[in-house]
């Protein structure tokens, strides 16, 4: 890792009106996340995860403090901040290859040259032979292939990634989590993932924060030292095994769960 801070949240807050009041859903959320880092963030239900997300995407504003891209302030959305979220958002009407490739159509990139980049995330996503195939003739992993291609192809700074996998199933989710950190290994782009599984965070991710109860906020940083490349052996590692222990006790404890190891 580089070492230099590419995505920066300063005194984070953010509130809520409801019929009920206000919530606030974030306290003073205080995060840096390095160049290249695979940082995943795992939380309590309702803890604010997505809502960190959001604001990092620019989709909402903090009621206070301030979210920086490379020292310059967030305002909003732009494509430097790629999202990836649990629901596709895919064109049923296009294909595999016009999908990965409409962001770069609005850039006013060529059809030789958008197709040119859409073609190379097809082939480090595993997605050769399907190029002119449609949403609805791919299964749900592959279909979350394409958003995730598409995500990179437009070569932005950070992807943002909230719970992807989260509506597939166990094997298929298994068999995404080896492709993304081969995808990851090869672009080395900085990656910020939401889950609530902590065996995936653990197994995804460069570092791993763990947020509190709401009003979220950063309640532990954890570096995860495992060699890279990795694949699913490594999970019956011991050293693997350690590093789901404190994690797990971590996030326990920001549930008030006392855990007896």
């Amino acid at each position: 890792m580089s070492g230099n801070v590419i995505l920066e949240a300063r005194d984070v807050s953010k509130e809520f009106v409801t019929k009920r009041g206000i919530v606030k859903a974030l306290e003073n959320v205080n995060l840096q996340i390095n160049e290249g880092e695979f940082f995943c963030l795992i939380g309590p239900s309702g803890c604010g995860k997505s809502t960190l997300l959001n604001i990092f995407a620019g989709l909402e504003r903090a009621t206070s403090g301030e979210v920086l891209l490379r020292g310059r302030k967030i305002e909003g959305p732009s494509p430097e901040r790629q999202v990836v979220f649990q629901q596709l958002a895919l064109f049923p009407w296009m294909t595999v290859i016009d999908n990965i490739s409409f962001g770069l159509k609005l850039k006013g990139l060529s059809k030789e040259e958008r197709y040119a980049i859409a073609k190379k995330y097809i082939e480090i996503t595993g997605l050769k032979g399907f190029e002119h195939a449609y949403p609805k003739e791919l299964s749900g992993g592959m279909q979350q292939r394409v958003a995730i291609a598409r995500a990179y192809a437009m070569n932005p700074e950070i992807l943002l990634m909230d719970e992807p996998f989260g509506a597939l199933d166990a094997q298929t989710r298994e068999f995404l989590q080896e492709d993304i950190l081969k995808t990851w290994s090869k672009d080395k782009k900085t990656v910020f993932f939401i889950t609530h599984d902590v065996e995936e965070a653990v197994f995804l991710s460069t570092k791993l924060g763990i947020m509190s109860s709401r009003p979220g906020k950063i309640a532990a940083t954890l570096d995860i030292k495992l060699p890279i490349p990795r694949d699913k052996r490594i999970k019956v590692s011991p050293e693997f095994i350690e590093y789901r222990k404190k994690a797990l006790e971590l996030l326990l404890s920001q549930m008030q769960v006392t855990v007896k190891v």
